[in-house]
């Protein structure tokens, strides 16, 4: 596929990410562009998990029972992603993990799978930060309007949200500690803006260039190192 040269840094392969954030964050409309432009392998757990249940395979049996609320077990996200990247051309050409660890047991899950293919210090996590009551607002109106998903009641919004807090300053944290770059960004921008900002963490070269490069869009707010 070939690679849209954009107005953004974002020219060097293979890239390798994981974008996360809370439930309805906008990760997937961001992540689906990003793929498609980049020429990158989108691994959307949450989908492929979707996929497999509908197909009725094995692995969608067994993820069936935690589609109402998408807490897959680690074993069960991990067995996904060692299955795409056990494809060299994923790892060779670059991939996008849209999938947000809900615990530190998920998230040394996923390490270790990255580890064994020794990726984890070509990794990058972009973190699209939104607030809780834009969340609720965007998962409510799309379900109403668009898909009408009954994972996407009130009170299962709240449930996840409430689960998400209670674990993602330790992720985050644990994800630096694992040698991982980690970025943000602000994903209550208009869409154009936000996607501007999402490439910005995508420049060339070793960090210290990468920081350089990104140092204006970084005071303006468009991305934000965090080393």
């Amino acid at each position: 596929m070939a690679i849209t040269q954009a107005s953004s840094p974002a020219t060097s392969l293979p890239h390798m990410l994981i974008v996360l954030g809370k439930p309805g964050a906008g990760k997937s409309t961001l992540t689906h562009r990003l793929s498609r432009e980049l020429g990158l392998r989108l691994i959307a757990i949450g989908n492929i998990a979707r996929i497999e249940a509908a197909e009725g395979t094995d692995l969608g049996m067994r993820v069936s029972p935690y589609l109402l609320n998408m807490l897959l077990p680690a074993e069960l996200v991990g067995e996904i992603l060692a299955r795409e990247l056990a494809d060299p051309k994923v790892r060779e050409n670059g991939f996008l993990l849209d999938w947000t660890p809900r615990s530190l047991e998920d998230l040394e899950n996923l390490c270790s799978i990255f580890a064994r293919y020794q990726l984890r210090s070509k990794l990058t996590a972009i973190y699209v930060q939104v607030s809780d009551a834009v969340v609720k607002e965007r998962i409510l109106q799309h379900r109403a309007v668009l898909e009408k998903r009954i994972s996407d009641t009130e009170a299962i919004v709240d449930e996840r949200l409430r689960q998400f807090a209670q674990t993602a300053s330790e992720i985050i944290a644990r994800i630096r500690q694992n040698g991982i770059k980690y970025r943000e960004i602000d994903g209550e921008k208009e869409y154009e803006a936000a996607y501007q900002s999402l490439l910005a963490c995508l420049g060339p070269g070793t960090d210290s260039e990468q920081s350089q490069l990104q140092s204006a869009d970084c005071r303006r707010g468009d991305c934000r190192p965090a080393f």
